[in-house]
């Protein structure tokens, strides 16, 4: 599975189940409920498709 598809699965799945739109996980704040979204977003994303750190910045925007 490409990892853009698997990105955008994820992060439906995330915002389901925190109640957050994806937009929200993905915005640049660090209010909690966003930051635990956004950790359980990167788990699943190393977990299930072990993308590397590098990608996840990239495709969620949040490069240091």
């Amino acid at each position: 599975m490409k990892h853009d598809k698997a990105f955008d699965e994820l992060l439906k799945v995330v915002s389901k189940v925190t109640g957050l739109s994806k937009r929200g996980i993905l915005k640049n704040t660090r209010e909690r409920k966003r930051v635990n979204a956004r950790k359980i977003l990167v788990y699943l994303l190393r977990e299930r498709y072990n993308m590397g750190w590098t990608r996840m910045g990239e495709l969620m925007g949040l490069k240091h």
